[in-house]
């Protein structure tokens, strides 16, 4: 496995308009392979908790909440991924934090899956920054 893949990843996260083939990328270089799934260290972020919460809510038009949520961080890569329960539906998404930009897989009814690029945005107001989730483009 080589991890200079995930600059391949980000590189079709930011230039893609087919999600899918983003995503069949990190599963056929990545998320199938055991070795790459004990990497990296564990960590919380309260924004990526915001942002699935966020995209629960325009998915389902209801208060939603990210359950389990299990996060991976590769600091070299800028990169994390993980997954959590939205809702009774599986949640997996990829996360580069030098360009505020990730992926959002959530499985929907019949084995549809559908596929959210988001980013968030910084803001700056009296002297407190925030961060702000903000969907980018969603294909199912």
């Amino acid at each position: 496995m080589n991890l200079e893949q995930l600059t391949t990843l980000k590189h079709k996260l930011v230039t893609a308009n087919n999600f899918k083939e983003t995503w069949e990328y990190f599963f056929e270089h990545f998320g199938g392979n055991p070795h790459f799934l004990k990497m990296g260290k564990r960590v919380t972020s309260p924004l990526l908790e915001a942002i699935v919460t966020k995209l629960g809510q325009e998915l389902f038009q209801q208060s939603s909440q990210a359950n389990h949520l299990l996060l991976t961080e590769i600091e070299a890569y800028h990169f994390i991924h993980g997954a959590c329960l939205l809702e009774k539906h599986i949640v997996t998404l990829l996360f580069f934090t030098d360009i505020d930009m990730g992926l959002f897989a959530i499985s929907m009814e019949e084995m549809e899956i559908s596929l959210i690029r988001f980013s968030s945005m910084k803001i700056e107001m009296n002297n407190n920054t925030f961060l702000s989730p903000f969907v980018s483009h969603a294909i199912n």
